[in-house]
Formats: structure tokens, sequence, C-alpha cells
């Protein structure tokens, strides 16, 4: 059971609001791999982004797939109601939303260091476990 991988999924995603201040994370392990253990694989992770740099390479990948998931977002035409609309109520324009994907090539290591310190340090989050009903 060991070679198979230990979660099935993993999701990030921080809510659109005005005042941001969420980030939720879910995990799914997959079975024989418990809450505990994807927690524990969790935090080494934040450790790693408070401690290192993000390699070049991963912040490249992450800004192209946070561009693509963007302009997806756009390709129909409640999509961009949805989105337009999003951006007036939680920015406070929705003329911001022209200007998005070019925010994304600004992001650098330090400043994503410097968010997860401020945001992913111990303590400073909530952890709710569910488990599947026994079978």
């Amino acid at each position: 059971m060991r070679d198979r991988p230990a979660r099935s999924s993993v999701h990030g995603d921080a809510p659109a609001t005005r005042d941001p201040g969420l980030f939720a994370l879910w995990v799914q392990s997959t079975r024989g791999h418990g809450a505990e253990e994807a927690e524990g694989a969790v935090e080494t992770e934040l450790a790693r982004l408070r401690d290192e740099p993000v390699a070049a390479a991963d912040l490249a990948k992450a800004r192209a797939q946070l561009e693509t998931a963007f302009w997806r977002g756009l390709t129909s035409s409640e999509g961009r109601a949805e989105r337009l609309g999003e951006f007036e109520i939680c920015a406070g324009d929705y003329a911001r939303l022209l200007g998005r994907a070019a925010e994304y090539a600004q992001v650098d290591a330090q400043q994503v260091r410097r968010i997860a310190r401020d945001y992913f340090a111990p303590g400073r989050r909530s952890v709710v476990i569910a488990r599947p009903k026994p079978e």
C-alpha cells in the first residue's frame, strides 16, 4: 500500500471577499493514510514556503496555472458576468478585473515567503477533519 500516493487530491482556495483573511485547503487521503499524516505533510510544505525561497520554475508554473484558470473563467458570458460582479463587490471596482492577469506576473519569491510567514504561521489555523462513515 505504501507504493500508492498518500493523497488523492489537494485543493486550496482564497475566497474573494472584500476583507481577505481566509485561505482554505482541502486534502483527501487515500485509504490507509490518516488525517494526522496529511496534516503533517501540509505543515511540512507550509514550513518550506515560510523558510525557503520558491524555485523559479515552481513560481512560473503557479503563475501559468493561475493565469490559465483566470482566462478560462472568462470564456463564457456567465463567467464574465460572475467575475465582473465578484470584482465590483469584493475589490470595490469591476475594472480591477482587467489588470488581474498582469498582477500574477508581478509576484516574486520574496513576496510568497513573506505571505507564507504572515498567514501560514503555526497556530494561525483551524483544522476540520471529516471522516467517512464506516461501511
